[in-house]
């Protein structure tokens, strides 16, 4: 390759600070090569390296509908998310088209029609156009990208033609629950995966045989500088006096359910004398949380010096970006975490808060907010595979109050509940950044990558 190609590294997600380990990565192994090639709505990024945009055409609408179409009649995955489409399907608000949708599903799997489907990305790609590039893409280049295509409908077309050109590629798999997603973009050179686990994940669930020399282990990079910040931030007991509590959901009819279960934790722990601390999804408007405040034992957090940025350019979605030092001050308020799936878990483990796994028994479901959380969580695979094979699990609502009660005056339980915690994280790949770690060139990443 000549040493003078760029790796070009194609995203609108340019004010991510999550993304500072990995784009310090690819930068390191193109031997400061690395381009953000970003759509033109994106911002300008803060981390250093150079970008270069393309034009995106405004209208989008056909590659949505593609998206939908190519959905239905690709092959699912091998995983519960994608079988289970159906309860996951519950958006759509004309009856008619959600009755055909479900139904033709369930024919696709039950049927043994799904055997014979191409994949997602075959479908979907013989759709779109392939726009021409060849003024700035050449075969010299490598190409990186996020692996799931539907998050890259804005831009299918440059896709299509390093697709058609068979440029090098590398997908990345940029969190613990995409493996079970069959809408990935899987036929690339290389992946960029957090973990062994999750390379078999990949494999198990889209029936591939992706080789670890096919891969590029890198640990759960969207954590890497908190993981590391967080052996410098003093925790101090004392100001521990709260439950902790992130919610899960991203869209409001979900959120509607989340705040009801909220409010009956509550009332179960009310006995306690401690104050559940909840803390808001980054993407939802905290109006939307304002009926917790109704609630003696229930604290709304809300993280300082933040507000809510366009995160894509485009107005698609507005969220709060906190720092490490601010999720740090959070963890530090609690006594114990409370858990529904969410990925702050995994920063509560960090952080080696005691964690408890709420997972109500399904006998024990008896309002529909209850129901409906719980299928949804039934069907997530990453859950089951990380969270309720690691985590110590509570069951029924006095099981939460027991553990709780528990972890505050047993201290051998405590200490069994932390181990959990570290299953978690070695399960997830946190046992690559400690060789990272072990290396004197690894320091603190910042913003200013130029300067790392």
């Amino acid at each position: 390759m000549n040493i003078q190609a760029k790796w070009y590294f194609i995203t609108d997600d340019t004010l991510n600070k999550k993304n500072i380990f990995l784009f310090w990565y690819i930068n390191k192994v193109s031997n400061n090569k690395l381009v953000l090639l970003t759509p033109d709505y994106a911002p300008t990024n803060s981390f250093g390296y150079p970008q270069e945009i393309f034009h995106v055409s405004k209208s989008n609408f056909f590659p949505f509908l593609w998206a939908k179409f190519s959905y239905l009649v690709s092959k699912t995955a091998n995983s519960s998310s994608d079988i289970q489409f159906p309860k996951r399907n519950i958006y759509n608000q004309v009856f008619l088209i959600d009755k055909i949708v479900n139904l033709l599903w369930k024919i696709k799997i039950y049927s043994g029609i799904n055997k014979l489907l191409p994949s997602y990305e075959t479908v979907f790609f013989s759709g779109i156009k392939a726009d021409n590039y060849k003024f700035i893409l050449n075969n010299e280049c490598v190409y990186v990208f996020d692996s799931i295509i539907l998050r890259s409908l804005k831009y299918p077309g440059i896709l299509k033609y390093i697709r058609v050109k068979k440029f090098k590629t590398y997908g990345v798999i940029f969190s613990w629950d995409n493996p079970f997603y069959s809408q990935l973009y899987l036929n690339t050179n290389r992946k960029i995966l957090w973990s062994e686990q999750m390379l078999n994940d990949l494999n198990k669930v889209h029936l591939r045989g992706i080789k670890i020399q096919e891969a590029e282990i890198i640990g759960p990079y969207p954590f890497y500088n908190f993981f590391k910040s967080s052996q410098e931030f003093n925790f101090i007991e004392s100001q521990k006096i709260y439950i902790g509590y992130a919610c899960a959901f991203c869209d409001e009819l979900f959120l509607n359910l989340e705040l009801k279960l909220i409010k009956k934790i509550a009332q179960k722990l009310s006995q306690t004398g401690y104050q559940i601390l909840v803390r808001p999804y980054p993407s939802l408007p905290l109006v939307n949380y304002e009926s917790l405040n109704d609630c003696k034992n229930i604290k709304l957090y809300l993280p300082e010096n933040t507000n809510y940025q366009d995160r894509f350019g485009d107005g698609r979605e507005y969220i709060l970006f906190s720092t490490d030092e601010e999720r740090h001050y959070y963890l530090s308020q609690c006594v114990t975490f409370l858990s529904m799936g969410t990925s702050f878990t995994i920063e509560a483990a960090i952080d080696n808060i005691p964690i408890i796994h709420f997972y109500l028994d399904e006998k024990l479901r008896e309002n529909e907010f209850e129901v409906k959380l719980f299928e949804r969580i039934d069907i997530s695979d990453h859950i089951t595979s990380y969270f309720n094979n690691n985590l110590e699990i509570a069951q029924t609502y006095d099981n939460l109050v027991d553990a709780i009660n528990k972890i505050v005056s047993i201290s051998h339980y405590k200490k069994y509940v932390l181990i959990r915690n570290q299953d978690l994280l070695e399960s997830l790949g946190f046992g690559v950044f400690k060789e990272h770690m072990s290396s004197t060139e690894m320091i603190f990443l910042d913003e200013k990558q130029n300067e790392v």
